[in-house]
């Protein structure tokens, strides 16, 4: 009973830190909406130095998200819970490498972002596997919510 109540505390450590990296990815994807709204078309100038000054601050605050991630204390025999949040790591990193990549060249906000949507797609197996049973928590809910397809995505761009 010990073990299940400490993976149920870890599982909730982990989605809350997951939760607050996208809601800085989801931030991200919402302030560059804004900026192509404003700008695009107008002074592509404008939105071109918007573009990659959002990318730069992002990487950085999705850098910032990951080791939150990644500092959780997990116990060594959460083997589960280790691969949930590992998997995760990747689609973080995956992140870092987009901004990283959009903050030398906006075009990156319209090109396709295959590793960004792989990384996350991999990532949701491995933590509806983590999800201790009986799942009283409603932990299942929470990873639903997190790795649910966005309103109108699609495989390009900025989506996940």
């Amino acid at each position: 009973m010990a073990d299940w109540a400490s993976r149920v505390a870890q599982m909730q450590a982990l989605l809350d830190r997951v939760e607050a990296s996208e809601a800085v990815m989801g931030e991200l994807q919402d302030d560059a909406a804004e900026a192509f709204e404003d700008h695009g078309g107008d002074d592509n100038e404008k939105l071109d130095g918007e573009l990659r000054a959002l990318a730069t601050q992002a990487q950085i605050d999705i850098a910032q998200a990951g080791e939150s991630v990644a500092d959780l204390p997990i116990a060594v025999w959460h083997v589960d819970l280790e691969r949930a949040r590992d998997a995760y790591l990747l689609h973080n990193i995956a992140w870092q490498e987009y901004m990283a990549r959009a903050s030398e060249s906006s075009s990156e906000f319209l090109a396709p972002q295959p590793d960004v949507n792989q990384t996350f797609f991999d990532a949701q197996q491995p933590f509806i596997d983590a999800i201790p049973e009986p799942d009283t928590a409603g932990l299942i809910d929470r990873v639903i919510a997190i790795f649910a397809p966005p309103e109108g995505s699609s495989s390009d761009g900025m989506q996940t």
